[in-house]
């Protein structure tokens, strides 16, 4: 497939466009981690992704977090809390974790055995399934 040619100055607009993009996006982080209030969410244009501001502790200064949550057909978040992701590092874990086909075959088993509806929490196992 022939690559779609972009001309000179309608690729230097984009390129221009893309850096303010991430320019303010970078800001708006910025205030939101100096004046947002400890564990304060701000969410994005991303559907299931906001930010959390994390408060400080004895071992650390206040700290953004990526929280991804999915939410339903109406938009509301599918789960109580998402999981939150701290670094390009956790995220590529992540990527990784999820994108092996494996993991798609251990949920496929789980809804043939899980009833549909939640039942009640049971003690966990110490040991460890073997995928």
């Amino acid at each position: 497939m022939p690559a779609t040619f972009i001309p000179p100055a309608a690729r230097v607009k984009e390129e221009a466009l893309t850096s303010v993009t991430r320019m303010n996006v970078r800001e708006t982080l910025e205030t939101f981690l100096e004046e947002g209030k400890d564990w304060e969410r701000k969410a994005t244009s991303l559907h299931g992704v906001s930010i959390l501001r994390m408060p400080r502790t004895t071992t650390r200064p206040p700290t953004l977090a990526m929280e991804i949550n999915p939410v339903d057909d109406r938009g509301s978040p599918m789960k109580r809390k998402g999981i939150m992701i701290r670094s390009p590092r956790e995220l590529e874990s992540l990527k990784t974790v999820l994108t092996d086909p494996k993991v798609g075959n251990l949920m496929d088993a789980l809804a043939t055995v899980v009833p549909p509806v939640p039942a009640a929490a049971g003690k966990e196992n110490a040991g460890r399934i073997e995928i």
